[in-house]
Formats: C-alpha cells, sequence, structure tokens
C-alpha cells in the first residue's frame, strides 16, 4: 500500500555547506558565514529543535520552484535572468514534510520509503534518525523505516541537500580525449549549458516521493513482456519478511476498450529476503499494440496481488523486430523497426526535458506534448543522452498514444571514465533506470548515449559494454544501439545538418537512418514576448535575444535563413524563420520517406524545449505548436504527395519537379491533382490523373518545365497537391516557392477572407469541437494561421494551421478544445497578407 507524500506542505531552506560551517567553528575569527548555520546545526531535520523554515514548497521541487514559488525571484526564463538566482546553486537547501501515517497504513508491519529522484547529493532523516546517504539523479532512494516511523503522532521528513557540483558546459576536446568537467557527474549533462539551453544546475526532490507499507510480503519489482502469440513471461523480484507460502493473483483487463479479461493465479513458496520468481501464462487472443499510425493502441492493467498487497502496471502485446534496411552495407545495424510483422517507417523528433526545473514536468504537460506528437502523426521520440530519465507519467503517455521510445544512457558529447568506482556505479545506475522504464510497452530501443564516438569512445569501450550487457539482461528483446550516431557502423553518418541548405543538397543523403536533422525556427511573435523583454522586441540583435539563442551568423543563423526575406519587423522576422525552418524539416522527411525501405527513419532536431529559445524545437517551450509542426503534420500523413526538386526558389523563370506518391501500404484507386498557380489565381501547370500507392513511395508524373511570369504577384508561385480516395480528400497541401526570392511577399495585396465558426460537444463530453469554414474571396492568403488568443492555448489542439488558400478555396478546419470553465472567446484569424480580424463563435 502507497501513501504519497508530495504535495505543497513541505518547508525549505538553505543554509551554509557542512564544509564552510566546520571551517568557521574551527577558526574563531573568521568572518567569512559568520553566524550561519548549515542545516543539521540550525536543527532542520531534528522534530524537536523547533527550528523555523523560511519558505513553503511543493514537491516535486527544487531550489528554484521554491523561490519562485515564494516570490522571491522572478521568473528565472524572462530575459537573462537566469543569471539571477546562480548563487543559489552554491547553498545547501534544505526540504522537509511533517506527516501523520493515515489509519488504513499505520498497522502494517514494515514500511519503506522511496524517493524516485533527487539531484544530486543528499542525506535523509527521518524523525531526526539518519537513513542515508546518496549520490546521482537517476538512481532512486530507498530506506526501510519501520523502526523510525511513529505510527502515531506526527513524523518529520528531512532531506538535506550538498551545494551542486559546478562544471564548464564545454564539450571533450576530441584531440585531447579527457572527459568533459560535466561528465563527472552522474546528472543531467545538459543542464550546465548546451547550445540551446542556458546552465540550471537545480538542487531539489525532482520525482515523486512515497511511503510504501506492507506485511508479510510486497513486490518490490516486476518485468511483464507479452509478445504477438499472447503468451507472457513474467519475472518478479519478491520481498519476503518470513518464510511463507502465498497465492499470487494475477489479472489483465483491457484499457479503453473491449476485450477479455483475464485471469490466473500461482502458488509460491517464499524464503526470508530477496527472491525472484518466473511466471508463464498465456493470453489467447490478445490485442495488440501498434505504433501511431500502424494500429491500435491496446493496453491492459495488469493488477498482481500478493500476501494482501496490489501493485498495477501499464502493459501491452506486441513482437518488436529490427529488421535489415534494403540495400544496406555489410556489416550495418538494422535499422528498420518491425512491429507484429509490421515495417515501420520512424516518424521521429528528439525528446528534451520539457523543463530545467525537472520538478516541473509533470502529467498534464507530458500529456500536452505527448498528444500533440502523436496528433501530427510522429511516432518515435529519441531521448536525447543529455537530459533525464523521464517521470513514469511520460512512459505511460507514450504507451497510450502509440510513440516509440529510442532511450539514450545520459551521456552526450564526451568521452567518460573507466575506472572500477565510475563503472560500478553506472552498473547501479544502468539497472534502476532498466527497470524504472522496461515495462513500458513503447520502449524500443536502448542506446549507449549521444555522439559518443565523437569524443574518442571506442565501441567496446568498458561504459558501452557494461550497457551493453545490462539492457540483455534486463530487457533482453529490446535492440541495443551502442551510441548515435555509431560511427564504427557502415552505413550511418554524423548528425545534421541543423540549418537551411538547398534541396539539391539534401536530395543526395543517403544514409540508412537519419536521426538527428534540422533547422532553427523562431517562435511566434506572441511567444517572444512572454520571455523577451518589450524595449528589445524590435531590436533581434540585442543580448536579450542572443541569450535565448537567436544566433545572429554562420550557418544556423537567422540572417542566413532570412536573407531570402525583406522583414520590416520582428513579427514578420519571426514568420520568415519558421516558414524556412517548416521548408527544410518538410523536404528532409519527404526525402527519406522517399527513399523507404532504404531509410528507415528521420528524427528531427528537436521537437520541444526546456525553456523559451529562439531555436530549434518545432513547438515551443509555452507548448504553442510552431509552422513546421503543421506542415510536418500533413507530411507525415498515412499517404501523401511530395515534390522532389533543387531549390525553394525559382531563380531561372521555370519551375521543374517530380510528384511522388508517398505511402505506408499498398493502395489502389487513387486520384491526385496537382495545380501550379499564381497568388491571383493564374494558373499555370495543371494535372489530374489516377494512381495506386505501394509500401514507399512511387514516381506519379513530371512537372516539366513550366515558365513564370517574370514578376508574379508577391514574387511567388503556388504549388497545390490534392489526394483523393474516391470523393474523400485525404491529403492537401499548398506550397509557396520564391520567384527569385521572397522579397515582395510581406507586400502582397490583402487576401478578403470570410470565416465562421461553430463550437460543439463531441460525444465524450471531454472536449468541444470548433469547426472553422473559411473561404478566400480573392488572392491567396499566405500561411494563414488560426488562433484562440483568450483561450489557454494547452486546452486547443488544432488540426491543421498556417495553411495557404488558393484564391476561390474554401477549407473547414478543426480544432479540439479540451473542456473548462473558462469560454474559449473569440477566434482570431490572421495571414502574411491579412490582418488579423475577429470572428465571433457560434454554439451549436
Amino acid at each position: 500500500m502507497r501513501y504519497y507524500l508530495d504535495g505543497s506542505d513541505w518547508e525549505a531552506d538553505y543554509f551554509i555547506p557542512d564544509e564552510d560551517c566546520c571551517r568557521w567553528q574551527m577558526a574563531a575569527w573568521n568572518l567569512h558565514n559568520m553566524l550561519l548555520d548549515n542545516a543539521s546545526g540550525a536543527g532542520f531535520a531534528d522534530p524537536d529543535a523547533n527550528a523555523p523554515a523560511s519558505y513553503r514548497a511543493t514537491v516535486p521541487g527544487c531550489d528554484r520552484s521554491v523561490l519562485l514559488e515564494n516570490g522571491v525571484i522572478s521568473d528565472p526564463y524572462y530575459g537573462r535572468n537566469m543569471d539571477h538566482s546562480r548563487w543559489s546553486e552554491k547553498a545547501a537547501w534544505a526540504f522537509r514534510k511533517s506527516f501523520v501515517l493515515p489509519e488504513n497504513i499505520r498497522e502494517k508491519e514494515r514500511f519503506q520509503l522511496h524517493f524516485c529522484g533527487i539531484d544530486y547529493r543528499a542525506a535523509f532523516f527521518l524523525n531526526g534518525r539518519c537513513l542515508g546517504h546518496h549520490t546521482g539523479a537517476f538512481i532512486p532512494f530507498d530506506a526501510d523505516v519501520t523502526d523510525h516511523i511513529r505510527r502515531e503522532g506526527e513524523n518529520l521528513l528531512a532531506v538535506i541537500f550538498d551545494p551542486m557540483p559546478q562544471a564548464s558546459p564545454n564539450h571533450t576536446d576530441p584531440f585531447i580525449m579527457k572527459p568533459a568537467e560535466f561528465a563527472d557527474f552522474h546528472r543531467s549533462q545538459m543542464s550546465y549549458g548546451w547550445d540551446w539551453a542556458r546552465a540550471m544546475a537545480a538542487a531539489g526532490i525532482w520525482d515523486h516521493v512515497y511511503l510504501e507499507g506492507f506485511d508479510t510480503a510486497r513486490i518490490a519489482d516486476c518485468f511483464f513482456r507479452g509478445d504477438d502469440s499472447g503468451n507472457v513471461d513474467l519475472t518478479l523480484d519478491i520481498q519476503a519478511v518470513c518464510n511463507t507460502s502465498q497465492t499470487l493473483e494475477i489479472s489483465l483487463e483491457p484499457v479503453g476498450f473491449k476485450g477479455r479479461k483475464f485471469e490466473f493465479e500461482e502458488k509460491l513458496t517464499l524464503g526470508y529476503g530477496r527472491c525472484t520468481r518466473k511466471v508463464n501464462f498465456q493470453c489467447p487472443d490478445a490485442a495488440l499494440w501498434y505504433p501511431n499510425g500502424y494500429g491500435e493502441q491496446n493496453l491492459y492493467s495488469l493488477k498482481l496481488s500478493l500476501a494482501g498487497e496490489v501493485i498495477c502496471k501499464q502493459v501491452g502485446f506486441r513482437k518488436l523486430e529490427m529488421v535489415r534496411n534494403v540495400n544496406s552495407p555489410d556489416g550495418a545495424y538494422d535499422l528498420t523497426f518491425c512491429i507484429n510483422g509490421k515495417k515501420i517507417f520512424a516518424r521521429g523528433v528528439n525528446w528534451v526535458p520539457s523543463d530545467m526545473m525537472y520538478c516541473r514536468c509533470d502529467g498534464d504537460k507530458y500529456e500536452r506534448l505527448v498528444r500533440l506528437a502523436a496528433d501530427g502523426h510522429t511516432n518515435l521520440f529519441r531521448i536525447w543522452g543529455g537530459g533525464i530519465i523521464e517521470k513514469e507519467e511520460f512512459y505511460a503517455a507514450c504507451d497510450r498514444y502509440g510513440i516509440m521510445v529510442w532511450q539514450e544512457f545520459m551521456h552526450a558529447c564526451s568521452s567518460y571514465r573507466k575506472d572500477p568506482e565510475y563503472l560500478a556505479f553506472k552498473e547501479r545506475e544502468a539497472e534502476a533506470v532498466l527497470r524504472k522504464i522496461r515495462n513500458h510497452v513503447s520502449l524500443s530501443l536502448i542506446c549507449g548515449g549521444n555522439e559518443l564516438l565523437y569524443y574518442g569512445e571506442i565501441p567496446n569501450s568498458p561504459l558501452l559494454m557494461l550497457y551493453k550487457r545490462k539492457s540483455a539482461e534486463l530487457t533482453p528483446d529490446l535492440p541495443y544501439h551502442i551510441t548515435s550516431p555509431d560511427r564504427s557502423r557502415p552505413g550511418e553518418r554524423d548528425h545534421g545538418p541543423w540549418h537551411f541548405i538547398e534541396h539539391e543538397l539534401i536530395n543526395k543523403d543517403n544514409r540508412l537512418l537519419v536521426s538527428e536533422v534540422g533547422c532553427p525556427g523562431f517562435t511566434e511573435f506572441d511567444s517572444v514576448k512572454k520571455f523577451i523583454p518589450q524595449a528589445d522586441w524590435e531590436r533581434p540583435l540585442s543580448q536579450n535575444w542572443k541569450y535565448h539563442f537567436a544566433i545572429p551568423r554562420g550557418a544556423q543563423g537567422w540572417q542566413m535563413q532570412t536573407e531570402s526575406f525583406s522583414c520590416r519587423n520582428s513579427a514578420e522576422l519571426c514568420q520568415a524563420v519558421m516558414a524556412t525552418q517548416s521548408n527544410i524539416n518538410c523536404y528532409w522527411l519527404n526525402h527519406c520517406r522517399r527513399q523507404f525501405p532504404h531509410t528507415s527513419g528521420c528524427f528531427f532536431w528537436q521537437y520541444n524545449e526546456p525553456w523559451p529559445t529562439l531555436s530549434l524545437s518545432i513547438v515551443d517551450y509555452y507548448t504553442l505548436p510552431k509552422t513546421a509542426y503543421y506542415h510536418l503534420k500533413r507530411c507525415q500523413q498515412s499517404t501523401t504527395l511530395a515534390l522532389k526538386e533543387n531549390s525553394w526558389f525559382c531563380r531561372g523563370g521555370r519551375f521543374a519537379a517530380e510528384l511522388f506518391l508517398i505511402s505506408d501500404r499498398e493502395e489502389a484507386d487513387l486520384e491526385y491533382t496537382f495545380r501550379l498557380l499564381t497568388a491571383d489565381g493564374v494558373v499555370l501547370a495543371e494535372k489530374r490523373e489516377h494512381c495506386s500507392a505501394i509500401s514507399g513511395a512511387v514516381k506519379v508524373d513530371d512537372i516539366s518545365s513550366v515558365e513564370l511570369p517574370a514578376s508574379p504577384v508577391g514574387g511567388v508561385i503556388l504549388a497545390e497537391m490534392r489526394l483523393y480516395r474516391g470523393k474523400e480528400e485525404i491529403f492537401a497541401d499548398t506550397q509557396l516557392y520564391g520567384v527569385p526570392d521572397f522579397k515582395k511577399v510581406f507586400t502582397v495585396p490583402e487576401a478578403e477572407i470570410s470565416a465562421s465558426a461553430v463550437i460543439e460537444k463531441d460525444e465524450s463530453g471531454r472536449e468541444n469541437i470548433l469547426r472553422v469554414t473559411l473561404h478566400n474571396r480573392n488572392l491567396a492568403a499566405l500561411y494563414l494561421r488560426l488562433d484562440l488568443p483568450e483561450c489557454d492555448l494547452k486546452r486547443v489542439y488544432w488540426q491543421d494551421n498556417y495553411i495557404t488558400l488558393a484564391p476561390g478555396e474554401k477549407r473547414i478546419v478543426t480544432a479540439n478544445i479540451t473542456c473548462s470553465d473558462e469560454v474559449p472567446g473569440d477566434l482570431e484569424i490572421s495571414a502574411w497578407n491579412c490582418p488579423a480580424k475577429k470572428i465571433p463563435l457560434e454554439f451549436a
């Protein structure tokens, strides 16, 4: 039985470190830190000391979240405020909570305390008794507290942290082969600073805390694997407090779908202490789990009852194989995921922590970000090795939404120590990590870390072989990848590029798997105003913009991305950079899909971000999707059309391209249309043909060299693609091309858009459905955006956005809005050539 100790009823304070306190006490005339206490000396963990605490605290929580909660600091993500609280990392923080055991748990025989995640070094106390010391962000702290807990009256639980270890963010020098400073610590590498994140090493309790009470025995850990034939292998790690014989009751009940419930019993003979027991059983016709877009995400609730104690897990049935990529070289990894016999094109994104204060990564934000990814037809998250092992709620959301998880151990951009002490720690950490996540059916691959071979590691280094061995032991059905990318294997190449390049260069790429590629993209100017001070809104070369990674020069510089535009203000600058990112990312995706099954996936850097930046994500810190998100959402559908050409610009006065039909499956009797037209509606080329899809890509047309007007309206042409299954439109996209660039695009005459918006409840009653009917009456509307500015953006899931509407075009766009008492307000529509206008909502 679990009793969670999370909540807003904790206290916190900061003190001088133990070392400083000892120095002051030993040197009577030392004025440094004079009269200040360390936490122990102040009696912070002593229930009888009556020592005051300065701050209220919410756990999970950290030093910065406590300071924010109590109004001591301003938003550290605004401007350059992050620099103002770095003093906190040099303090010794302490957290404590008083609690009384609930009646339903106080009579249990034994009590086990669990801290799921602390960062970084800490000592733990219960009622003034030291429970032990702990180091490392990814190993939980557990302690038997039976002899220390008070079954009646108040208990005081306290955690005292050492100051955060400090390190340079600089990566390993590849010529010296010495580990980077940050590589010495068993915690998030990026928290010391990265090329899209400023340094914030936040001390605290970043994951859940709970007390577990039990009598005769408890299931300390379990490992469930169900395959595509319904066979189940269940391994149990059991702790018994005496020699006993107990009945294990097992049930598997469908979650959210109609199906058979399975129930079993197994007699177990247990000896005192820890033991392992294995159980095998069959679940005939169990419903299978598939990745997003390839089938249903059928899940079961696994309930295990032993000696009166119950644990529950969310599990699924699936068979995972890695198969060889077509035409891959000898010695290459098998890099195609195959789930239940279906080859998967991995539509991937690179996931980083959703907040620099990891304690604030919670179920609501995970739900929002994972749902957005699934809505966008993403089916894989690569959990990048410089971040964190995410919380349970993240992996559970991936299970529900069908997002495969490529999990890396927490290493990035450095070589690492090889001494026995370090390796012993990493073995404990690897075991803790794999036990934490291995029951999730979404977990699909284990990887040693990010870009390690760039910095002096070798494929058979002791660290990477340790991980290979532990993965084989604890996750035997999962593939293990040495590092991403593995330079030692044929067919793999370095990551990148992460900037704008001409399409003709992308056309030459021939990787088996593109596990990191991307392009910088600013966010909407409304988001920029949340973290850039007003005085700098129109100064993108200011220190505040640069602090948030608006790179002005070089290959990743926004000036390179916008040299083909003429932006008159920062709002237009944001639009231009987002459009460039959208174009490059989508061209990469379409290129990789055209090469399937030789190329088996494309993962964009990056999906989300841990604080507000002007960098590479496609969903910003506030969870507002950028232009690239919606364009990728169209391109990642099961069956699409895509153009192959050499450039986003028509500099020679002509347009030429190949038109491809891309699909995940074979399908006949489709029909496509293609039009090339100007912004004022002059049709330059037009096609309409029947076609059939294969699993992969097939060229359906050559768009012959089309002569373009010398000066088309706005200096752009529109390539409009539609795909039909019978009368049903299954794909629609309209792309812009510059003629010869986009210098005139923000001076296109105004489009005349009419719109109506009707909102109604869906059948579940949990969401509202907003249907927006758009009609463009004259010139093309470029990158038309729909918004509900008065509604919390986290409630809104647009099914399409940033749409280019041709002259005369009508289109219906929907949004799902999660229910609350908040009224959504008016709809706002705007485009590059249409000022924002309000549309009142009608209620059905």
